[in-house]
């Protein structure tokens, strides 16, 4: 199997590994397929070089201007709700999935 070329936008350390996993994974099936999804920075690092770091949705960018815009007005809505102290726990659980829905619903529309 022969992957694109991500070396514009990717390091890999290395590449035979790379393509040997994709390929156990596509022989295992969708039956087999985890997604681990880290929407506050649990997994991934808050800051990279000083900046804040991506979330596992920001690194799924897609280069799609469209589609980046809605999702950055999403964060633009609902990030200073996730960190807000007053909204209590409920009523932020609730906003926090509709947030996921929506950067999801997104993510199959892009």
């Amino acid at each position: 199997m022969e992957l694109p070329d991500l070396s514009a936008n990717t390091v890999i350390d290395h590449p035979r590994a790379l393509t040997d996993k994709v390929t156990l994974i596509r022989d295992a099936g969708p039956s087999k397929f985890q997604v681990i999804a880290d929407f506050d920075a649990t997994l991934t690092n808050y800051r990279v070089n000083g900046l804040r770091g991506l979330t596992s949705h920001g690194l799924l960018q897609q280069g799609n201007t469209v589609y980046d815009d809605k999702r950055q007005a999403l964060y633009e809505h609902y990030h200073p709700l996730e960190i807000s102290p007053v909204i209590p726990i409920e009523e932020k659980t609730k906003l926090m999935e509709e947030w996921w829905s929506k950067t999801h619903d997104l993510l199959i529309e892009g």
